[in-house]
């Protein structure tokens, strides 16, 4: 599994994973990578870091990830314009 990659590798692979902007709406809706589908990382706060609370957290992130159109069964690369 690779936590990083590059944009050579992404153009090469790009038919092969699904393609998330984790940036606020109003950002995608200015522009993204053709095929990239959205999701609003900054939608989801959680304060609750109790054993129950992360388990809770957990399902609630994957019913939204569901709903963007995540597929669980294909590779992920996720991007975003905070983190350098």
């Amino acid at each position: 599994m690779r936590i990083l990659t590059e944009g050579t590798w992404l153009r090469e692979h790009l038919q092969e994973v699904t393609l998330v902007d984790v940036r606020p709406r109003e950002e995608y809706d200015k522009g993204h990578i053709p095929g990239a589908i959205h999701f609003d990382i900054w939608e989801y706060h959680w304060f609750d870091t109790t054993s129950d609370g992360m388990k809770k957290f957990g399902e609630w992130m994957a019913a939204g990830m569901k709903g963007a159109g995540l597929d669980p069964g294909r590779a992920t690369v996720v991007y975003e314009g905070y983190s350098g």
